[in-house]
Formats: C-alpha cells, structure tokens, sequence
C-alpha cells in the first residue's frame, strides 16, 4: 500500500500519495492509471539531468537525476501504482516524475501545427523619412507601382485563396492617398489588417477612421529621446510617433512600438536608458493592448554595413535592454508562449507571400532575395502554387540534419534564406534536399533553454 506523503518545492504542495490516488495540484489521478507516450522518444544527458523528448509532438520533460530517469522507464509498462511498487527510488523522485508528466501533457499527442495563411503587401516604397539603416532603402516611389484598383483584386485573390492575415506596409503607407479605400475593401472581405507605419503623417482624423477598418498596427521609433530618434529619423518625428501611438491605442487597437537603435559605438552605454523607457511605457498602456518590441536581428540598410560579430554584439545588446525592462525571463517569452500552446515550428514564414508595390513576389521578407515572380506577368494560380510548393520543400522535415533530429520541432529549422543557400533564389523545385551545418553549441542552447523553461510550460 502507498504511503501518505507530502513533496514540498519552493514552498508550495506538489503532491500527495494515497491508496488510490495522487493528488497533483487538486487534480486526482488514479494509481491505476497507465500512460500511453508517444513512440519517437529521445533521452538526452546535459547539465546533469535528463531531457525526455517527444520528437513529434515538440514536448518534453526534465529529469532531475537517474532514479528519476528510472522511474519514468517504469512508467511505459506499468501503472503508477506498479512502477512505484517496482521503483527502489524516493517517493518524491516518483511524484516529481509524474508531476511533470501531468503538468506537460507529456502523454498527449495533441499538437497545433502553425497554418502561415498570411500576406504582406508593400504598398509603396515612398517614405517621408530617410533612415540610414531601411533595409528596403526606401524613400522614393518605384515606377508604376499598384494601383487601387490592382491591388483590391489581389486583395480578392487572397480572400478566394483563404488567407485571412494581412500585413500592410511600405516604404511608408500613408503617403498613400487610397489607404482608407484600401482598408476599407480589406474589412469587406474580413481581413484581420495590421499596419507598419513611422507615425508620423497621421492626424487624429486618419487615426480614427484607420481604427474602424485594421485590427493591429506597429509603430517604429528608434530612440529613447527625441535626440536620440533624431539620430535616425530626423528632427522632430519622436512626439509625432508616439502620439499616433497614443491615439491608436485610445480607439482600443493593438499596437506594437519597434525600436532599431543605430548599431553605433557607444551602444551599449545606453541600455538602461532604452530600458527605463520602456520601463514607463508599459506602466503608462498597462490597460492597453500594447508591447514593445527591440529589435535583435539587423539587416544591412542603405548606409549600414554589418559584419557577422557586429550583428552578434547588437543581438546581445538589445536581449540586454529587453532583459532590463521587462525581467530575466522576457527573452524566453516566445519560446514559453509557442510550446504552452503546442505548437509544432515546422517552418520559419519561407513560402509565404511578400508582394512589393511594383508587383514583384517573394517567398520572404528579406529585402536581398531575387524576386520569384510578379502579379502583373505571371498568373496568379501558378504563384500561389509556387509559394505552396517553396512551404513545402523548405519544411523542416525536408531539411537535412534537421528531419532526423528530436528538436526538428523545437527548433524549427532557423531562418530558411539565413540557414539554406537554397532558398536564396526562392527555388521552389529543388532537386536535392536542402543541407545546413548544426553545431554541438547551437543544440545545447536549446538544451538550456528547454530546461530553463521547462516549469514556466506547466498546464
């Protein structure tokens, strides 16, 4: 017969063991119980534990020590009750282990892939504003760019198709005179729009009747201060931002501040500052549907030119800034976020539309990439099977190292264009498997951050 005991970790009741049950956080669950996990299952050593990894499902658990690991391989044939008679461990290793159990899901196979059913449109390259590191260089308008009427066709086109995210952008998208018409027909057809903006053109007229027609927008400052945004974007820009953001935000519409720092020298000296401000905005919007976003990957811009090691110091810096403000574990956010829901990370966004104001079609954001094919020449049944075709060959189950691995699901393969020299050109039909390099060092950031995280996924 169990005994009673009581498993006390940071001050609070893990579990409890009777007769007929354990009781985990008020959920009862019968001794009897038999757990199915899932077949693909990798046992990983690192950092003196055990990483128990479903491959298939994206989920796992960590095992403190080998009796742990011990009582787990009990588990897979017996009941609770049977491995614990069988287990010559501690009762707290044994309710440890199916705590965990329990608080992952570890024995569902329930799993969300992510559907990309997006589009971004870039409405135009004209921007009011020069800044030094626009990775589209953007300023003046390209020759014969959409027009209206071509784009609420495409509009349409995408509707027909099922895709019901879209993301307009520019250059700058109000310096388009048809953006209320545009948005408006984007309602019509029940596109869930979100705008990217500077700012700094809106009036509270534009804001209010923008507001009636898009579900998000993002705002981009690249200061702390005007001095610092002036840097960047010019005088007096930094109070126009945020005031559109302000007013935006009081017709009730989710809104994201992005914040690129010029990576210059010095950068460093200034994260507390980026920090505090910050710090100020989300206790100034904490009703508010809002979050701010420091950017950590950077382009090459018009006057900036990166190499690999300044990339990597900039990285650090702006993970710094994010630390500061919003807490040790902010960084790890999205990472908790996407395996709570359990999500599998088959793909980065490669295979989605990207189509510039000229008509040009790529398969990613990047700005360096040859553009695959254009609205106005090719037909669009065949883009569209192209893009399904590019989502498909860049799927990390048609990656190699990454089809084989256990966190193929975890990971998710890295950015295609940065990790595949494949998919450069938007190839859709390869005639090999894409190949990349993976180093012990990369999977072991992972290793780190699936232990450190692992608690913070519990149901």
């Amino acid at each position: 017969m169990l005994s009673v005991v009581c498993v006390l970790r940071r001050g609070l009741k893990v579990g409890i063991c009777y007769s007929d049950s354990i009781v985990l956080q008020n959920k009862k669950i019968p001794v009897e119980k038999v757990y199915s996990f899932p077949m693909a299952l990798d046992v990983i050593s690192h950092q003196g534990k055990y990483l128990v990894v479903s491959r298939e499902t994206a989920c796992w658990i960590v095992l403190e020590n080998k009796k742990q690991l011990l009582f787990f391989e009990l588990l897979k044939d017996h009941t609770i009750k049977e491995a614990i008679n069988l287990f010559d461990g501690s009762e707290e290793d044994a309710i440890c282990v199916i705590t965990q159990i329990e608080a992952r899901r570890f024995d569902s196979v329930e799993v969300h892939p992510v559907e990309e059913k997006t589009c971004m449109i870039y409405l135009t390259s004209a921007c009011n504003l020069h800044c030094p590191h626009c990775y589209l260089s953007a300023g003046i308008a390209h020759e014969n760019e959409l027009s209206t009427k071509e784009i609420k066709e495409l509009l349409a086109l995408l509707s027909k198709e099922g895709i019901r995210e879209l993301t307009l952008s520019g250059g700058e998208i109000s310096v388009r005179k048809d953006l209320p018409e545009i948005l408006s027909y984007a309602k019509e057809l029940s596109f869930e729009t979100k705008l990217l903006t500077n700012g700094t053109l809106w009036t509270p007229e534009t804001v209010a009747a923008a507001a009636k027609l898009i579900s998000a927008v993002q705002i981009s400052v690249d200061g702390y201060s005007e001095e610092e945004n002036a840097k960047v974007r010019g005088k007096g820009n930094f109070d126009k931002s945020l005031d559109t953001l302000d007013r935006f935000l009081e017709h009730d519409i989710s809104v994201q501040l992005a914040i690129t720092p010029f990576p210059e020298h010095g950068l460093r000296s200034k994260i507390e500052r980026y920090a505090q401000f910050g710090i100020e905005l989300n206790a100034k919007y904490s009703d508010k549907d809002f979050k701010i976003l420091f950017t950590t990957g950077i382009m090459d811009g018009r006057e900036l030119k990166l190499t690999d090691k300044d990339r990597e110091e900039y990285k650090l810096i702006m993970q710094m800034v994010t630390t500061r403000y919003l807490g040790e574990d902010a960084s790890d956010y999205p990472f908790v976020l996407t395996h709570k829901s359990r999500k599998i990370m088959d793909n980065c966004s490669y295979g989605c539309l990207y189509i510039s104001s000229n008509g040009d079609v790529n398969m990613c954001s990047r700005a360096d990439l040859k553009p695959v094919a254009n609205i106005r020449k090719d037909d669009f049944s065949e883009i569209l099977k192209l893009s399904k075709q590019a989502n498909k060959v860049s799927n990390v189950n048609n990656l190699i190292p990454c089809k084989d691995c256990c966190l193929k699901y975890i990971c998710g393969g890295g950015c295609r264009v940065a990790e595949f020299k494949a998919f450069k050109n938007g190839d859709a039909y390869l005639k090999e498997q894409p190949i990349r390099s993976c180093t012990k060092e990369h999977k072991e950031y992972y290793y780190d951050l699936m232990i450190r995280t692992n608690s913070r996924i519990f149901i």
